[in-house]
């Protein structure tokens, strides 16, 4: 735990995002799956939703930043280290084209598709 921050402080903390991700969540079509915050800016949430809707989000105002279709239901997301990329990982509509992950470049709080890999599951 850094140094100055009680375990109380952090619950606090945590519970305040945890609360600003379930009233962002509301601009969702479908249910949402994923949320995950930004690891250097903590006004920076993503989430993603079974109707294939990214969405980033400014949790200071609580208003969407930026909404990307993903094309298919979102089962989890993780930001890098560093922040500057957003992995997602869904299950395309069709049963042929099966589970996938997106990869989008976080620059200046906005989300770039970098690249689509597909069958992420099946056997090669």
């Amino acid at each position: 735990m850094p140094q100055g921050l009680s375990l109380r402080h952090l619950t606090s903390i945590l519970f305040r995002i945890a609360s600003r991700c379930v009233q962002v969540s509301v601009g969702h079509a479908g249910k949402t799956t994923a949320c995950a915050c930004q690891p250097n800016d903590a006004s920076i949430v993503a989430t993603a939703d079974t109707s294939g809707q990214v969405f980033l989000w400014d949790l200071a105002s609580a208003r969407s930043i930026q909404r990307v279709e993903l094309h298919g239901a979102a089962t989890c997301m993780r930001w890098s280290a560093s922040g500057s990329l957003l992995a997602v990982a869904a299950v395309a509509a069709g049963e042929a084209e099966g589970p996938f992950l997106a990869v989008f470049r976080h620059a200046d709080r906005r989300l770039e598709v970098l690249c689509k890999i597909p069958n992420i599951a099946k056997d090669h």
